[in-house]
């Protein structure tokens, strides 16, 4: 990903300064902090992933808003083909993780089918807006299968907790937007992954709105996740 300090449009002096950094000070804070087993000395195996999408609002855009679109991509070192770029963190080489009590869960598709999920709930209503434990799970599943013929995961969607998105608008431009993912998949459980998802995304958008720019948050999924961070 290029360098975000010289990026400016029409409108807009200071758009999306240092988000590249503050992707990698997340990463680093997750590492060393959120993602360590205090009570055994060691990293808890996981896997994290953080991933910036750009793209237009706009169904149709001018020719002059086709230049803004494509000069607004360049400058994060993405392309039309490509509007999205990402940091994964791997904290164990094994592909599978056990938890309670034997259950398997899966790290090189479940991160991936958890971003899908919250990514395209956006404005959507279920009971639980991402699942904390398998009660949870199986209310989420019976009103997805009630709407839409089938089960999330046989969407490749997956509303296990641990996953959040934040989609950002300029305040001057707000057919251009970005979304932020953060998803955590780890040994320590999912109320414990939706933690570390939240507070990424609470650490990400304080600093963006507190160093001047011109962004405003315009959508977050989940928004009542059940877990309380006390950020």
């Amino acid at each position: 990903m290029k360098d975000l300090y010289y990026f400016c449009v029409e409108g807009s002096e200071s758009f999306l300064q240092d988000v590249e950094y503050l992707l990698r000070e997340v990463k680093d804070n997750i590492v060393s902090c959120d993602l360590y087993d205090d009570e055994n000395e060691r990293m808890a195996a996981g896997r994290v992933r953080l991933q910036l999408v750009a793209f237009a609002k706009k169904s149709a855009l001018s020719d002059s808003e086709e230049e803004e679109y494509a000069d607004f991509l360049d400058a994060l070192g993405l392309t039309e083909e490509k509007p999205y770029d990402a940091f994964t963190i791997n904290t164990t080489e094994e592909s599978i993780l056990f938890i309670d009590g034997g259950r398997p869960l899966c790290l090189s598709t479940l991160p991936a089918m958890m971003e899908a999920w919250v990514c395209r709930c956006i404005g959507e209503e279920f009971s639980y807006q991402v699942a904390i434990d398998d009660i949870q799970h199986e209310a989420i599943c019976e009103e997805y299968t009630s709407s839409y013929g089938c089960r999330p995961e046989e969407s490749g969607l997956s509303p296990r907790a641990g996953s959040m998105v934040v989609e950002l608008i300029s305040q001057d431009i707000d057919w251009l937007a970005v979304q932020l993912n953060i998803t955590c998949l780890s040994e320590l459980g999912a109320t414990r992954d939706m933690e570390i998802a939240l507070w990424a995304a609470c650490y990400i958008v304080e600093h963006i709105a507190g160093e001047g720019y011109n962004l405003q948050v315009s959508g977050a999924y989940p928004n009542n996740s059940g877990v309380d961070i006390n950020y």
